[in-house]
């Protein structure tokens, strides 16, 4: 499992909690580069055959959202 792929399937566990952990996924946005984001997003497209801001969108409110916006 490469990296982008790695991060795709992490982002996807934290967002299917009962109450999503957003430290998670807030760490990955915050500390990959544009490139490796970019990465992410086609891995989790590909595993998961959705889009991945659309998903993070659909489960953050408030601070965490724009955060992750961002």
């Amino acid at each position: 499992m490469d990296p982008a792929e790695r991060d795709a399937t992490l982002i996807n566990e934290a967002l299917k909690k009962a109450t999503p952990d957003y430290k998670v996924i807030i760490e990955i946005v915050c500390t990959r580069n544009s490139e490796e984001l970019l990465a992410l997003k086609r891995s989790y497209h590909s595993l998961y055959k959705h889009c991945l801001e659309e998903d993070v969108a659909s489960q953050t409110t408030g601070d965490s959202r724009k955060v992750c916006d961002s």
